[in-house]
């Protein structure tokens, strides 16, 4: 079978970011923010290809996107 790159690939953006992540194509699933302690101090639904960060204090996050084909992992600091 035919791997689709585009389907694997996924860009967050701005980081640093002071309000809100950015996803740069349409996903469905669910997110989880976690510390670098390992806590989720946020989760939700995506939902409009972003993520507010209001809720959370300045620092180093881990921001996992999954759903049922596709797992990402991504570092980002919000400032």
């Amino acid at each position: 079978s035919m791997s689709n790159d585009l389907s694997t690939s996924l860009r967050v953006f701005p980081n640093p970011s002071s309000d809100m992540l950015y996803l740069d194509r349409n996903i469905s699933g669910n997110y989880e923010v976690l510390n670098m302690l390992g806590e989720v101090v946020l989760k939700g639904n995506l939902f409009n290809q972003r993520i507010s960060l209001s809720s959370i204090t300045k620092g180093q996050y881990i921001l996992r996107i999954n759903n049922h084909e596709e797992n990402h992992v991504f570092r980002f600091v919000k400032i």
